[in-house]
């Protein structure tokens, strides 16, 4: 039976029209607590800064689609609203009939009342500040002062141990504001909350529309909606799964930086031992035998301090890795929300005599 009160419509094509506007709310706040500024002195920090920079496009572009798609679907409603009250009844119902693609098996669609669309929210107030870590300086957390300025006997043994630049590989690698992720993290799973709200107040909206407009064209917007509000529900879930990813990143990097302090470390221990074990071999070269024991000392102890500088170079190395799952989820999300840049446009909820 065909029903239609213009008066809902226009309240649904208002709350619509409130939706779309928050879109740019939600742009401002990924671009504010996700975009990454790059570092000069760290090549391994530049990929969470694209991964996290390409993230914060794709999430400006789902919102820019989904604001065209929310005003133009409020401009038809309204249109029809409008419209309806112009025809006469019968008129209108007769048109409604001839609907195209009248009799056509329907997709899925929200029944009246239906108690799953919940009730309206603002979308905006799942925006909280994201939650961030206290600063840590890996770097600094790896290269203490004994590292960074050792003393001249020291540093000559610390030459022999390393065949590598310790001090540079080790800046490239953990120089960074690795904490941001932990914000990055959070946005994240904020922006998801946020588009899970989207879908809610869509579903919704159509839920009280059902109840007061019915017929051809009642239909094609009902399967319209609720197509809508299921895209942004995956939507919003698939936004909060990536967070992790980037957690996991920074505390990967963290606990790394920890584990190379503690080879570190050793190594300063076993470079100390080979430094008095020289020193005391160079003093008593007089005596022959002391002179051996001490540059056997040394050499032991250089030997020992060589297999670990190789272990803290791999763990330095293995960063890397860290990157491997980040960049493909990164991607999987990309993909998804450029699915959605193309969120469909409403071309007429009236049969197209109407206009």
């Amino acid at each position: 039976m065909y029903k239609i009160d213009p008066a809902r419509l226009s309240a649904h094509a208002t709350a619509l029209t409130e939706d779309a506007s928050s879109t740019a709310t939600a742009s401002t706040y990924a671009a504010d607590h996700m975009t990454l500024e790059i570092l000069d002195t760290s090549f391994v920090y530049s990929k969470a800064m694209f991964a996290a920079n390409e993230t914060v496009e794709a999430l400006q572009s789902y919102f820019t689609a989904l604001n065209t798609a929310l005003t133009a679907s409020a401009t038809e409603l309204e249109g029809t609203a409008t419209r309806s009250l112009e025809l006469d009844d019968a008129i209108e119902a007769e048109l409604d009939r001839e609907y195209p693609d009248a009799g056509t098996s329907p997709g899925p669609t929200t029944p009246a009342g239906d108690a799953s669309s919940g009730s309206v929210h603002n979308a905006v107030d799942e925006l909280t500040p994201p939650a961030t870590e206290v600063p840590e300086d890996l770097v600094a957390t790896i290269l203490t002062t004994d590292w960074l300025s050792p003393l001249s006997a020291l540093a000559q043994v610390l030459d022999w141990i390393f065949d590598w630049d310790y001090l540079d590989v080790i800046a490239k690698n953990f120089s960074g504001d690795w904490n941001k992720l932990y914000e990055v993290s959070d946005a994240l799973k904020h922006l998801g909350a946020y588009t899970r709200v989207q879908g809610d107040n869509v579903r919704h909206e159509m839920a009280v529309t059902a109840g007061s407009w019915s017929g051809e064209a009642a239909t094609a917007a009902n399967v319209f909606f609720t197509d809508m509000a299921d895209n942004l529900r995956d939507a919003g879930t698939k936004i909060a799964e990536l967070g992790p990813e980037f957690e996991a990143v920074s505390r990967g990097m963290i606990s790394t930086a920890s584990l190379v302090s503690d080879v570190f470390a050793k190594i300063l221990d076993a470079a100390l031992v080979a430094a008095i074990c020289i020193a005391a071999g160079t003093v008593s070269i007089e005596t022959i035998v002391g002179g051996i024991l001490g540059y056997l000392c040394g050499g032991i102890e250089i030997g020992y301090a060589l297999w670990l500088a190789k272990s803290a170079y791999d763990t330095v190395q293995s960063v890397l890795t860290f990157f491997d799952a980040l960049g493909a989820a990164v991607g999987v999300l990309g993909s998804l929300l450029a699915g959605g840049t193309d969120l469909p446009v409403p071309a007429g909820y009236d049969n197209a005599q109407v206009d």
